[in-house]
């Protein structure tokens, strides 16, 4: 590794002996350049030297982290659990206003857990495919669509259907955030 200007050589054994030497450097603006040094060639040949090549990859910028963006990212995250802990203490008033049992009032939390958990496994692929913006915004609409429909649930089918959508969207601010 050459210190000054990032640079370093990898030689690489290829096919019936023949060896590359290459030259890999990144300058002042990034931009990433590789240089065929030296190509040795197999059995019976002489050395060849190679002009070297110039890649136009350029490495991506670094963006700082603001305060906004910080609370921004801390608040996407934290939209999963605070649906889940925020409503548990209304339980016994759900199940009595929707006219259900203890036990199917709590199908609402399995199914919030049940979409938390698939929608990582769904939002994450998507992130990887079209970037983090376009899930993100995705996942945040429909996480308030769903939380509307939770709150004028008129029975507890459309309830649990609300929370497992509620679940599948809040996991986009935890996986992607």
């Amino acid at each position: 590794v050459h210190p000054h200007n990032n640079a370093f050589a990898v030689l690489f054994t290829v096919a019936h002996g023949a060896s590359v030497l290459l030259n890999v450097g990144f300058g002042r603006a990034g931009w990433c350049r590789a240089a065929i040094l030296h190509l040795n060639g197999a059995a019976g040949e002489g050395p060849r030297t190679i002009r070297p090549m110039f890649s136009p990859f350029r490495r991506k910028p670094v963006t700082a982290m603001t305060t906004g963006l910080l609370l921004v990212l801390a608040l996407l995250s934290a939209t999963g659990p605070f649906a889940t802990d925020l409503y548990l203490p209304s339980f016994p008033a759900m199940t009595d206003e929707l006219e259900a049992s203890a036990t199917a009032g709590q199908l609402t939390l399995t199914a919030f857990l049940l979409g938390m958990g698939a929608g990582q496994l769904v939002f994450g692929p998507l992130s990887d495919r079209y970037g983090r913006f376009r899930p993100l915004f995705l996942g945040s609409a429909g996480f308030v669509v769903a939380s509307a429909v939770c709150a004028l649930a008129p029975n507890l089918a459309v309830l649990v259907a609300g929370r497992l959508l509620q679940g599948l969207c809040a996991s986009a601010g935890v996986v992607i955030a």
